[in-house]
């Protein structure tokens, strides 16, 4: 039986079709829905003449392919495919990309994906937030630690150096011995520190009580030099028995002398006068006019600069007292000669007790100070033998008196021997008694 003739209109596939919504399709491509496209004018008469063409064919045909009929393939030059849309290659992509279902509000989808998002970042957020407190409480913690540290040090530095100072609150000076780089440090607490002699008997009397009083006896062997030094102490010596004052162990710095000179010049040497300044030497103060530009006269300024006519006078004044500063040796050797000389007020050298501890905090504003990098300022004493034409005469005096009385004992006996001695001794001690009165 010979199969139905099918027209060849039929074999036309469907090109394309609108929905409800006005949107076309295009079945012949692999193009997904797109918004609205225009056609040729054959698509609008088929719309509003669609009683006069024939859409469908007559015959109940269906979608399916029927056996042994194989549909002829359209040409490219068709007007089908010069009417598609050209896209470009990515572009597809793209579209297909757009037109995929979003997760909208209200959906289980959307909602999963908006819990899950705002789960991670709360996790994030207070994990964030929790590095940061315990970042800022290690660090809360490690300056805790540090100043507690700092104040434990302050605490145990003033502890040392309080039974430096007398506890009723007298002042006291450093006095120092021994080599530079080790030397025994000694505080001599002073009663009265407005009365130079007396402080400077103090001074001497301090030395010669832990020293020995015997040095004194010693021809030949006296002071050799007294000066004002930097100390630096290293601790607290183990006390002999017997001994009452607390002795330090520690180190001393010799003053740059000329340097401070050269310096002192300098300043001296370039100095400007100025004609609206002056020194009063009543008050000791110095009084600027308007011409000056330190306006150090007005109390409203307290931080403002030194007058340079201040400046020059001071430089002047402390050049003298290092050239003069040798002096001082006398003074400790014979108290009475520091009377209206100033040579401790003029250095530095007395200390309260409140000045003593203020070092610890004001002076040295490092964290955790160390003991040995405080520094303060004393009086270095030395001693040796100082051999001049006098103690060089006596000694071969007696030498040769006694080879006299020798010699007087073979020639003439010891009757003659015994009587020439007793001369020379008489004549030794008057010489003695005379040299000790020069």
């Amino acid at each position: 039986m010979d199969y139905i003739q099918v027209p060849p209109k039929v074999k036309l596939l469907a090109r394309k079709t609108t929905n409800d919504d006005d949107q076309a399709y295009d079945f012949t491509s692999d193009l997904p829905p797109t918004q609205r496209q225009h056609f040729d004018i054959r698509l609008q008469l088929f719309r509003f003449f669609s009683f006069l063409f024939q859409d469908q064919p007559s015959l109940p045909i269906t979608n399916n392919a029927l056996p042994g009929l194989v549909p002829t393939p359209l040409p490219k030059d068709t007007t089908l495919h010069r009417r598609r849309s050209k896209f470009p290659r990515d572009s597809r992509t793209r579209t297909q990309e757009s037109i995929l279902p979003k997760d909208r509000p209200g959906t289980a989808r959307a909602d999963e994906c908006n819990n899950n998002r705002e789960e991670h970042g709360e996790e994030d957020n207070a994990g964030s937030r929790g590095s940061i407190l315990s970042t800022f409480g290690n660090r809360e913690k490690k300056h805790d630690a540090l100043e507690k540290r700092h104040n434990i040090r302050v605490g145990a530095l003033k502890r040392v150096l309080g039974s430096m100072s007398p506890e009723n609150g007298s002042p006291m000076v450093l006095l120092c011995w021994g080599e530079s780089s080790h030397c025994s440090i000694l505080p001599v607490p002073i009663a009265n520190s407005e009365d130079d002699v007396e402080t400077w008997r103090e001074i001497h009397r301090a030395w010669y009580a832990r020293r020995g009083y015997w040095r004194k006896r010693l021809p030949g062997y006296n002071i050799t030099r007294v000066d004002a030094v930097k100390i630096s102490l290293l601790g607290l010596k183990k006390a002999s028995k017997g001994r009452e004052n607390c002795e330090y162990i520690g180190m001393y710095t010799e003053r740059d002398v000329p340097a401070e000179r050269k310096l002192l010049q300098q300043t001296i040497d370039n100095y400007v006068p100025i004609s609206d300044c002056f020194y009063n030497r009543r008050t000791g103060t110095v009084e600027c006019g308007y011409g000056c530009e330190c306006f150090s006269c007005l109390p409203c300024f307290e931080d403002a600069g030194e007058c340079p006519e201040e400046t020059y006078i001071t430089a002047r004044r402390n050049i003298v007292h290092l050239n003069t500063l040798h002096l001082m040796k006398h003074a400790f050797s014979n108290p009475d000669l520091a009377v209206l000389n100033d040579f401790l007020k003029k250095e530095n050298l007395l200390y309260s007790h409140r000045d003593v501890l203020d070092l610890t905090e004001t002076w040295n504003s490092w964290h955790c100070p160390a003991l040995r990098e405080i520094e303060f300022r004393g009086i270095v004493v030395s001693e040796g033998w100082a051999l001049d034409k006098r103690h060089m005469t006596l000694p071969l005096l007696v030498a040769i008196l006694l080879g006299v009385v020798v010699a007087a004992r073979f020639l003439f006996g010891w009757d003659t021997a015994w009587t020439v001695g007793a001369f020379f001794v008489a004549l030794i001690s008057l010489l003695l008694c005379i040299s000790y009165q020069l």
